[in-house]
């Protein structure tokens, strides 16, 4: 047997080895659940990295298909401009010949003697009433498509922000 006078500091220091065993113990623990967190975070990262990668494949396909609707709208609106100065160049030109067919008729009723006397002694060169209506006709139906084509514009300006 050992001398009285050692066992308790024996006794003393295997009670601190014990302690410390524990500790270590419940360290060892905490550094098991650390890990694990750690490597749950790592996977969330990936997860996370790995939709904003499909995001961003996302909104450039979805980029590209703006600049593309961009484009045909432009080009719309390109076609609609040059169709409306058309439509306004004709109607134009329906107006120039309504004003002038009116003038031919207005100097024809207002010069010379009786009118019937004189349509009777030339033949009738200008415009009939119905080529008259008919002029009036056609200004009406370039005015609305102008009208249509104003608002195709301003739909395709929208359009383009």
């Amino acid at each position: 047997m050992e001398p009285p006078s050692v066992a308790p500091e024996i006794s003393a220091l295997e009670a601190q080895i014990a302690d410390l065993n524990h500790g270590l113990d419940r360290r060892t623990d905490e550094i098991r659940h650390l890990e694990a967190h750690i490597d749950d975070l790592e996977s969330t990262i990936h997860h996370l990295a790995s939709e904003m990668a499909q995001e961003i494949l996302d909104l450039q396909q979805a980029n590209r298909d703006l600049d593309r609707e961009r484009e045909d709208a432009e080009s719309t609106l390109s076609a609609t401009e040059e169709s409306l100065r058309r439509t306004r160049s004709e109607l134009d030109r329906v107006e120039a010949e309504l004003l002038l067919s009116r003038s031919d008729r207005t100097d024809r009723g207002s010069s010379g003697p009786d009118p019937q006397s004189r349509s009777a002694d030339l033949p009738h060169t200008g415009p009939t009433q119905a080529d008259l209506d008919q002029i009036v006709q056609e200004r009406d139906s370039l005015q609305s498509q102008i009208h249509a084509r104003d608002a195709e514009i301003l739909a395709a300006q929208r359009t383009l922000g």
